[in-house]
């Protein structure tokens, strides 16, 4: 080689490393001592090439040359310098892989046999994989992020022995066992059948070098591996922006016949065309003699392309024929050959405007040089570029940054207005979804502790009572399935509007009647008795928000334990009428509980109650003032009624209208002075101008020689007893109110405010004791309770806690039937066996016998116990007549049968 012709590829590794935009990954090898040539002061050294103790032995060792021994030393030089940081550290696994198979024997093992030489060779590649591991952290595989080789790696560690063992089948997928999947590959080809990645490796360790044939073989497996790994490291991968995109060239000097570098050639396009794969590597090599292969192509065909454009022109010839040379495996297939010619000496005089033969062609040949020296890429795309990569990080850094900062402001903000509008509960919070705020009310449904409280705070130890029992409840209910299970809804009124706030005495009553059924359920000991879950619904005051209530029970009901009624309702009112139809819509049965309108009924065939009705009530009412109080002396045959002004209070309007009808009716004996309405204390002067105020009304009814019937509720009666107190204690009317009055008359307080003027009322209960020793309401209630059993608590008194605990009672007779008939507990099967209570499957309750007389059509009790009581001096209530049936209660003789 002349000094020309080692100047050629120092010319081309110079351009190639100032291309723009980046420089291109070049590996140079000389076949041949190099001669001293000029080099830059900017360029980098020769890459040190160590020998690899795995490797076969060089060209230097004392064995004969081989393929092997000559594709080695080229193969080392291009991975040395392709394995730098600077051009993207690119591994070779099945390179090494293969050269490391090559490099071992059996002939100092004990390995006679297959079987063991398989274990000899398993403990090699074991041992192999343990040091890579630990001196280089293993070559784990590209997954495109951390993340997936994190796991990998933790699979290794945690089972090695399998990692390994299915690692060298060549089975595992994607890039786990990359290079044993790539042997089981070649191992197919080389036998033209299936081989184990084992059987093969064997036989790469068997080899001896005198074999030619196989040597070749193995010359075109290091290559092929060699490739392979190029062409995995250009692989484009859909996960990862940043990848290669110049190919990595090799610069061969002082290529020749004798020094290996045509034979290098040679089995280079030969596993091109045996492969017929993409790989990325160009290959310049620089020769002063025409390859063996091309001497039958004359280089020096006229045909040929000739001058300054003759390489382009050719690579144009070359590229076209490329695809059809290599399906054909011409041997040639893969060479594109160029004529460098020694350039002429630079003349002496280059004058402008000179135009020798000389000249023009020192010109041209300077030219084209000058644009090879600046050489140029088509720049990769956008997204491949390092300066667009790094904007783009720190773009999506900062959107990621702000976008989740907004959320979690916009977050922040809609959980503050979701708990506002949600009683101020978190969004994971249980009863979060089915309780609202509506004006300053917290209304819904909760049977996750959420505790609806009063101004006095009487309410929420029995709620915490009753979610405590809801838990024992379904804790006894896993433990034994077969009990019926099922879920009531008991709805009350648990706050109020605005100030002043109402007392809950009669609330607090009624939920410590449902505790002590619940309780008594829990305490029976018995493995078929039914259980309850009791859900505390809110509906506002005077339940105006109960039709919401019913609303959300639409989405409750399909939860389990199934929802089968809904107790309670607190009010005969408008919206109380409204939520039983919604109920009705929604299928679930009503049960009421101190209610008593006559139109309530009407309202749905779904709805039933444990109290009597107004016209039973009144009916009572008249006959006590018929048969009582007619021969008192200096009472006039006079009924005065009194009741509220409210449209939306259809208790108090029709109670007036029944009072109306059946006082006055013939044979009574007593006639309607007047029927009067009265502004409840709640309204405003300027909403209802024409009606008197309860102020009012009582002060005229002083002097009044009959009876004054009150059927208005128990906050405006203490106003009439006020004004009667104020204007006339001495001499008072004669009253007798409605049931409404046992809430006035269970707060002591208010009770022992007026004792100048007596009343009497009618009661749906009697207890004369706060804790009978016979009753069973009240031994639950010591269990739970015991400060009820106190001689100062008279909250009993209004009768509400008996009958919500017949109310429950009611339901769980319903379920013993629903069992009973081995039907699914539901709320229609519920309704059916509601409809079913009378004569043996009477409830005998604490408030009086609850039998619905078995027709379809009658929804109230038939004859319910109603007692008559008398308050005097304040003090406790004492009774003075009863009608209807209950235990240990006798019916006067007067009292109207039925109804």
């Amino acid at each position: 080689m002349d000094e020309y012709d080692a100047e050629i590829p120092a010319l081309i590794a110079e351009s190639l490393a100032d291309a723009r935009p980046g420089r291109v990954p070049v590996s140079r090898y000389s076949f041949a001592p190099r001669l001293p040539r000029q080099t830059h002061p900017d360029d980098p050294p020769e890459p040190s090439d160590p020998p690899e103790p795995s490797d076969p032995p060089g060209p230097d060792g004392p064995h004969a040359r081989t393929a092997v021994d000559e594709v080695l030393p080229v193969l080392r030089r291009i991975r040395a310098e392709l394995g730098r940081e600077s051009v993207g550290r690119i591994r070779f696994p099945r390179y090494r892989l293969v050269g490391w198979l090559l490099a071992q024997s059996f002939a100092d093992e004990d390995a006679d046999r297959d079987a063991d030489r398989d274990r000899v060779l398993l403990q090699r590649l074991r041992e192999r994989e343990r040091s890579r591991r630990d001196t280089a952290g293993g070559d784990l595989p590209d997954l495109g992020g951390t993340a997936a080789n994190l796991a990998v790696r933790w699979l290794r560690i945690l089972t090695p022995r399998v990692w390994f063992r299915l690692k060298v089948t060549g089975r595992l997928p994607g890039p786990f066992g990359a290079e044993f999947a790539w042997l089981r590959v070649e191992a197919h080809r080389a036998r033209n059948g299936p081989e184990s990645v084992l059987a093969f490796a064997e036989r790469l360790c068997e080899a001896t070098a005198q074999n030619r044939a196989i040597q070749e073989f193995h010359a075109k497996l290091l290559v092929g591996a060699f490739l392979a790994d190029l062409r995995q490291a250009y692989r484009r991968r859909r996960l990862r922006a940043l990848r290669r995109t110049a190919y990595p060239v090799a610069l061969l000097e002082g290529v020749d016949e004798r020094n290996g570098g045509f034979r290098f050639l040679d089995l280079l396009s030969d596993v091109r065309n045996e492969t017929a794969l993409f790989d990325p590597l160009l290959v310049i090599a620089v020769s002063d003699s025409v390859p063996p292969r091309l001497r039958g192509c004359s280089l020096e065909d006229p045909s040929r392309p000739t001058g300054i454009d003759a390489p382009l022109q050719s690579y144009e010839d070359w590229s076209g024929r490329l695809a059809n040379d290599s399906r054909e495996s011409l041997s040639t297939a893969w060479y594109l050959s160029f004529v460098i010619s020694t350039p002429l000496p630079v003349p002496d005089d280059v004058a402008p405007g000179a135009d020798t033969l000389q000249t023009r062609y020192f010109l041209e040949t300077r030219n084209a040089l000058e644009r090879a020296r600046h050489f140029t890429l088509d720049p990769p795309p956008l997204w491949c570029r390092r300066w667009f990569i790094r904007v783009a990080a720190v773009l999506i850094a900062a959107g990621v940054l702000l976008g989740a900062t907004i959320p979690l402001r916009i977050s922040s903000q809609d959980d503050a207005r979701w708990r506002t509008a949600h009683c101020g509960l978190d969004r994971h919070h249980p009863d979060a979804a089915t309780l609202s705020m509506i004006g300053n009310e917290c209304v819904g449904l909760s049977e996750n502790r959420y505790p609806f409280t009063d101004p006095q705070g009487t309410l929420v130890p029995v709620e915490q009572q009753i979610y405590q029992q809801n838990k024992d409840a379904e804790t006894q209910h896993k433990k034994n399935p077969s009990r019926p299970y099922a879920a009531i809804v008991y709805l009350l009124g648990l706050t109020s509007s605005g100030p002043p706030a109402g007392s809950f005495t009669s609330e607090r009553s009624e939920l410590l009647g449902v505790a002590a059924a619940q309780h008594a359920q829990l305490g029976a000991g018995t493995h078929d008795g039914p259980l309850t879950r009791v859900i505390l619904a809110n509906g506002g005051e005077h339940v105006q928000h109960g039709p919401a209530v019913a609303d959300m029970l639409s989405r409750r009901s399909r939860e389990s334990p199934p929802v089968v009624a809904v107790l309670g309702l607190d009010e005969s009112r408008d919206k109380t009428v409204e939520t039983i139809r919604r109920l009705t819509v929604t299928g679930i049965p009503s049960i009421g509980v101190t209610l008593s309108a006559d139109r309530l009924a009407d309202a749905s065939k779904m709805y039933f109650q444990v109290s009597p009705q107004n016209r039973r009530e009144v009916a009572v009412g008249a006959a006590f003032v018929k048969n009582v109080l007619a021969s008192r002396a200096g009472l006039a045959p006079e009924v005065r009624i009194l009741y509220s002004a409210d449209p939306s209070d259809d208790y108090s309007s029709n109670l007036a209208a029944d009072a109306e009808k059946l006082f006055g009716a013939p044979g009574v004996g007593f006639r309607i002075e007047a029927t009067e309405a009265f502004a409840p204390d709640s309204w405003t002067s300027a909403e209802h101008v024409d009606a008197p105020s309860a102020d009012d009304v009582g002060r005229q009814a002083c002097g009044f020689p009959g009876v004054i019937f009150y059927a208005g509720r128990n906050i405006d009666f203490e106003t009439v007893l006020h004004s009667i107190n104020l204007h006339c204690q001495s001499a008072p009317p004669v009253i007798i109110g409605n049931d409404a009055i046992s809430r006035y008359v269970a707060e002591a307080t208010k009770r022992r405010e007026f004792p100048a003027v007596p009343y009497y009322y009618l009661s749906f209960s009697a207890d004369k004791e706060p804790c009978e020793p016979e009753s069973a309401l009240y031994a639950e209630l010591r269990g739970i309770f015991p400060a009820e059993c106190g001689p100062n608590n008279d909250s009993f008194l209004d009768g509400s806690t008996s009958l919500a605990y017949d109310s429950v009672q009611t339901v769980e007779g319903a379920l013993r039937n629903i069992a009973a008939s081995q039907v699914p507990i539901g709320p229609a099967a519920m309704w059916r066996e509601l409809s079913d209570i009378h004569g043996a499957n009477a409830i005998d309750g604490e408030s009086g016998l609850i039998d619905f007389g078995g027709r379809l059509e009658q929804q109230t009790p038939t004859d319910k116990f109603i007692a008559v009581m008398e308050v005097v001096d304040g003090g406790l209530p004492q009774s003075r007549a009863s009608c209807g049936r209950r235990h240990g209660w006798h019916a006067n003789a007067w009292c109207p049968v039925g109804g």
